[in-house]
């Protein structure tokens, strides 16, 4: 006997209502997957983001040494001198714009030293090192036969004659001395590229401490070192 239409409109309903509860399940498990996989990939993304500021800290708070120096140099000569202070001032700010082209291209190796360790190559690190070392005798030379330029350029500011003999003193200093500038840039590379950001902060600190120090005996000269016992 072959079922009626009242007969066949309740089987379908009832295969709908179950093709509708199967799609309901189904639905609750992948949104229940899609809740886990969230949680699980902000739990990751907080470590990472913890790993991430362990690593930055050391060196934000290396750039706030020389911050930290560069003011003490600064009020120190304000104590000496207003001329003095506002040639160096100056004659930083025109050597740092040539300096710094240098002292980037030196921690861009940092790139290559975290590359070669993260892929299981350590043995390239050394080799990659010694070139930025020779970039940055190179570059030490080029900056030292500027400083015989320090006086022409600073004649085309046109500056007071006192001043000009600041700055002009300053920029020469800093030219002839700034080999040790690139190279600490390049060597804390070494140091960046394997995530011992630490040992960056802590040369950085007794770099500023020995700074201050000296800062005070050079600046002020013997009496200081009397009035510094």
């Amino acid at each position: 006997m072959r079922p009626d239409a009242s007969t066949r409109a309740v089987a379908a309903r009832r295969l709908r209502g179950r093709r509708g509860s199967l799609s309901t399940f189904r639905l609750g498990k992948e949104g229940g997957g899609v809740v886990a996989a969230g949680a699980r990939g902000g739990v990751e993304g907080r470590r990472r983001g913890r790993e991430v500021a362990l690593l930055a800290y050391p060196l934000i708070l290396s750039h706030l040494s020389f911050t930290i120096q560069t003011f003490v140099d600064r009020l120190f000569l304000t104590w000496y001198s207003a001329e003095a202070v506002a040639g160096a001032v100056t004659g930083l700010f025109a050597v740092w714009s040539v300096v710094a082209l240098f002292t980037g291209t030196g921690e861009y190796l940092t790139t290559f030293v975290a590359q070669y360790i993260g892929a299981g190559r350590p043995a390239r690190v050394g080799p990659a090192l010694w070139q930025g070392v020779y970039f940055a005798i190179g570059a030490g030379l080029f900056l030292a036969l500027l400083a015989p330029l320090a006086g022409p350029v600073f004649d085309l500011a046109g500056h007071d004659a006192a001043l000009r003999t600041y700055e002009v003193e300053y920029a020469r200093v800093l030219l002839l001395g700034a080999f040790p500038v690139v190279l600490m840039a390049t060597l804390s590379t070494f140091f960046a590229g394997r995530g011992e950001t630490h040992v960056i902060l802590l040369v950085n600190v007794l770099a500023t401490v020995v700074n201050i120090a000296f800062d005070w005996l050079w600046i002020f000269g013997a009496a200081a070192s009397r009035r510094w016992a």
